[in-house]
């Protein structure tokens, strides 16, 4: 999904197949669950941990029942925007239900991922102060600049793990969180100009008046172990079962993409896509670039990865231009959106190893069904191309 995500209104949630799934290969019931609240409430990206419960994150203003059954989960909220965290069990009735910040309206959650221990994690930004501890302490984050980073893991239980505060001098970004089997959490960012991404007595500085973008690494305690800061809008993360991580996203200048292996990228239009497979210690595996061969087409913009049952990947997204090769060896598998300056939709499977194996695209009415014998079942959401897996 893409990581500056229009917020759903929820007053009726689907917790059924049609959401979008990352990193989880759970399959769960059907059921339609509603959520009210006295004033704005959002949700979105839904994740499971191990256990079968499903975690949900949102923002909501005023009051509001956060049980979809006949029984009720009232929240009361604080503040503009107070960004919450909900956990369902199997019967997806509420188990608890995490309020966090609750200060400015800029209070929102961008990521959201769950671990082996049942352990969740929540990332996102947000503006003047607000108390990031759900249970009877306090652990008030105030921002420094337009719009801070936060990033707290909560226990099975809803109690505070650790909190990491990460303050910027410009309005930046976070697109994506994972967590891998060793609990090690992953970030995706954007924008940074001048901040310390060591919460800890070091200082690791992303520090660039055009923006830095990247991913970075923090173990189970939320200690910083390293980061790979790059001109790359990383929106979308996909952890493996190795526990090598899956990197997508958009570029538009010339850099070193690994400075260890000498590998410079040489940007040949506006905005090309990459997809680059880090270890867990951050060295590069593969990359791979898709260049337009027409120029100033504005090529693709990664909404979704997922991988099948084949362990290949299937990456999807939306398309604007007119010559945009999907294969990014000696072979061309050309497409282009419609005439009318509409984003369409595209469809791509690669190997394991990042090798092109077939790519398609279609038209802007969102509803199309990818539907191949060599990988799993995928329907493209709404607007943004999501991955929706349907079997």
């Amino acid at each position: 999904m893409e990581r500056s995500p229009a917020l759903v209104p929820i007053l009726s949630v689907l917790f059924i197949g049609l959401w979008p799934i990352h990193h989880c290969r759970a399959q769960f019931a059907t059921a339609v669950s509603q959520i009210s609240g006295s004033d704005h409430t959002a949700a979105f990206e839904p994740s499971f941990d191990p256990f079968g419960n499903l975690f949900v994150t949102g923002v909501f203003r005023g009051t509001c029942d956060f049980d979809p059954g006949v029984g009720t989960y009232p929240v009361v909220g604080i503040g503009v925007d107070n960004i919450w965290v909900a956990r369902y069990g199997t019967d997806r009735t509420p188990d608890w239900v995490a309020r966090l910040g609750g200060g400015a309206w800029l209070d929102q959650p961008r990521g959201l991922a769950t671990g082996s221990l049942g352990q969740c994690v929540v990332a996102g930004i947000f503006l003047d102060s607000g108390d990031f501890d759900p249970g009877p302490g306090i652990s008030t984050l105030s921002a420094l600049h337009e719009s801070d980073i936060y990033v707290a893991q909560l226990d099975s239980v809803r109690s505070l793990d650790w909190l990491i505060h990460l303050p910027d001098s410009s309005y930046y970004q976070v697109w994506d969180v994972g967590i891998d089997s060793d609990n090690n959490v992953y970030m995706t960012v954007g924008g940074l100009d001048s901040v310390d991404l060591d919460p800890g007595p070091g200082t690791v500085l992303a520090d660039s008046p055009f923006g830095v973008d990247g991913l970075v690494k923090y173990d189970q305690n939320g200690a910083y172990v390293w980061s790979a800061l790059l001109p790359v809008n990383f929106e979308q993360l996909f952890i493996d079962a190795n526990d090598n991580v899956l990197a997508v996203g958009e570029f538009s200048s010339t850099f070193d993409l690994d400075p260890g292996l000498g590998v410079t990228l040489m940007d040949a239009a506006d905005g090309e896509m990459l997809v680059v497979e880090y270890a867990p210690n951050g060295t590069v595996n593969w990359y791979t670039q898709f260049a337009q061969t027409v120029p100033g087409s504005w090529g693709l913009r990664v909404a979704d990865i997922e991988k099948d049952q084949n362990d290949d990947l299937v990456i999807a997204g939306a398309l604007l231009g007119t010559g945009v090769d999907l294969d990014p060896g000696p072979g061309q598998t050309m497409v282009g959106s419609s005439d009318n300056g509409d984003a369409d939709w595209f469809c791509m499977k690669m190997t394991t190893t990042g090798s092109f194996q077939w790519g398609v695209a279609g038209g802007s009415t969102y509803n199309e069904y990818i539907s191949r014998s060599d990988a799993y079942h995928f329907r493209l959401g709404p607007s943004r191309g999501e991955l929706w897996r349907t079997a």
